[in-house]
Parts: structure tokens; C-alpha cells; sequence
């Protein structure tokens, strides 16, 4: 069962999203759905993608064409059309780190029932694998509801592939590779 939405807003982006693709096909974990939001595109995003959800990828991938209004309204139709129980988004110029569905879904499996809102990840730059901005906070988690905790969650779904761990929970957090 799929548990989770892959989505990419694109917009003129068939040069770049191609690496996307590459990295979703290489997730030893294919339980996922790949959603498209082609935020009117003139190139040949479409002709890919079309060739994409033609072959065996061992994941599904939907294609979602809009009128150009720009990225937040990709999101918005990104959102209205997800029907699994996690998303993240990914760019269309970024990859989705080795393992990382199979990262995410041993973690929500052991955290879904515990009372978090869900799970979040660091950017990492491709070359390097450094984490892009200052990490996660130190200290007391931030509410997102009352009654929720967000669980930090390993950078995964990002630019790089180098996993660092770290959860908030009851106050605490811990870091780990």
C-alpha cells in the first residue's frame, strides 16, 4: 500500500527533472505515489513524463497540468489531489536520497501512533552532503497544534544524501548519524 506522495511543482523544467526521476527510481522502497504539478509549462515536460509513466518504474506517477500561476498554486493543486497518508516535495531540480522512502516509512511506522504531526527533513547540498542552513533547533520542540509535536526527521529528502537524525519528543532532542 502507498503510503506516501512524492510531489514536484515543474515549470519549465525538463532539463533538471530528470534527475528527480533517476533518484525515485533508484528508492529501494517503491510504495510511494510521484505527483507532477506542471504549473504550465512550454518545454517538454509533458512528452517526458507521458514517456516516465509509460515504462515499468515500479512506483506510479500521476501528471497534473495547470495554467501557469505560479509555484504556490502547484503546491495548492499538489495538495487537493494527495490522498496518502504522508507527502514531502521535492523539487524538480533535486534528488530524493538513497533509501530515504524506506528512512521515512520505518520512522512513521514507529512514531504514528505516539502523537507526532508528522515528520521534517534537512536540505543537503548534492556535492557536498553539508546541511544547507543552520540544522535543527536546539531546546524545546515548537507546537504546531496544541497537542501535536512535529518529530524532526532524518535529511533525506533533500538535495544530498547524508542522514542526520534528529527527533524532538517530550522536550528532548538527540542527534545521531
Amino acid at each position: 500500500m502507498k503510503f506516501l506522495t512524492v510531489f514536484t511543482p515543474a515549470y519549465n523544467r525538463a532539463e533538471t527533472l530528470k534527475r528527480t526521476y533517476e533518484s525515485l527510481c533508484e528508492q529501494d522502497c517503491k510504495e510511494f505515489i510521484w505527483l507532477i504539478v506542471d504549473d504550465g509549462s512550454t518545454d517538454d515536460t509533458q512528452e517526458l513524463v507521458q514517456n516516465w509513466i509509460k515504462k515499468n518504474n515500479g512506483f506510479e506517477i500521476k501528471y497534473i497540468y495547470k495554467e501557469n500561476g505560479g509555484m504556490h498554486t502547484a503546491h495548492n493543486v499538489a495538495y487537493e489531489n494527495i490522498t496518502t497518508e504522508l507527502n514531502v516535495c521535492i523539487d524538480s531540480d533535486d534528488r530524493l536520497a538513497a533509501g530515504a522512502v524506506t528512512k521515512i516509512k520505518n520512522k512513521w511506522n514507529k512514531v504514528k501512533n505516539k502523537g507526532y504531526a508528522g515528520i521534517i527533513g534537512l536540505d543537503a547540498d548534492l556535492n557536498t552532503g553539508r546541511v544547507i542552513g543552520k540544522g535543527f533547533p536546539k531546546g524545546k520542540p515548537r507546537k504546531i497544534h496544541a497537542g501535536s509535536v512535529l518529530l524532526s526527521f532524518p535529511q533525506c529528502i533533500s538535495r544530498g544524501n547524508v542522514l542526520f537524525l534528529s527527533e524532538a519528543h517530550n522536550g528532548r532532542y538527540s542527534a545521531g548519524k
